[in-house]
């Protein structure tokens, strides 16, 4: 998932609320920070309420494990785990760096592993995690990776009601529409997810060929075109 080129377009619809709106995000150069060498995932939101936000996130990928680096602690730590089992529970540090709004020191939330499945997605089968906000019978955690099992599946990431790929809010309840990520492609190509718009947009290979001949006449043009 953490290669090159690869994109994730997330969309969600409702009523003018700020989480609302459209995503991209994209995988770019490798960076080297805290001994360990990873790569900037630029992601670019647009609101629904006209409002354009940008952000890049550090993750790597060693063997099944997702990373992402905390600058404002200084440390990688563990995003998710493809090779989990049912039972695991991940501890994820919360703070601004990884898309989390919660002010003050950097905060653990815990993730529970549910199950675990496969699916066929085109020639190549994939593990599937399914999570939950993990409760230790005190207090729940506040972040989740979506919504009716938060699925993550290998090589793609978070899907179905997630709208980020570090992780979102139990708490946000947006309107007329659950958030879903639309699509997922790599090397142009579409992987995971809708061929429709915005996706579409992201795989110029595609684009180009779908396009209709148009004619223009006469040619040239005198007076009346």
């Amino acid at each position: 998932m953490l290669q090159e080129g690869n994109e994730w377009c997330c969309n969600v619809y409702c009523l003018l609320n700020p989480q609302c709106g459209y995503k991209h995000y994209s995988a770019e150069g490798a960076i080297t920070v805290g001994g360990q060498t990873g790569r900037n995932v630029s992601s670019f939101t647009l609101q629904e309420m006209g409002i354009e936000e940008t952000r890049t996130d550090i993750l790597r990928q060693s063997n099944d494990t997702i990373y992402c680096y905390s600058e404002e602690a200084g440390v990688w730590h563990l995003l998710y785990d493809f090779g989990a089992q049912p039972g695991d529970i991940w501890e994820i540090q919360t703070e601004l760096h990884v898309g989390y709004d919660e002010p003050g020191e950097p905060e653990i939330f815990k993730v529970l592993v549910d199950a675990i499945n496969q699916v066929t997605i085109g020639e190549n089968m994939h593990r599937v995690i399914y999570t939950s906000a993990c409760s230790d019978n005190i207090e729940l955690s506040s972040y989740h990776f979506g919504h009716n099992g938060g699925r993550i599946i290998d090589g793609i990431g978070p899907v179905d009601m997630a709208h980020g790929l570090t992780g979102q809010s139990i708490n946000e309840l947006l309107l007329l529409r659950n958030p879903s990520f639309a699509c997922f492609i790599a090397d142009g190509a579409l992987i995971w997810g809708s061929s429709a718009s915005p996706c579409y947009t992201l795989n110029t290979a595609n684009a180009h060929s779908d396009r209709a001949e148009l004619n223009l006449y006469p040619n040239p043009v005198v007076d009346l075109f």
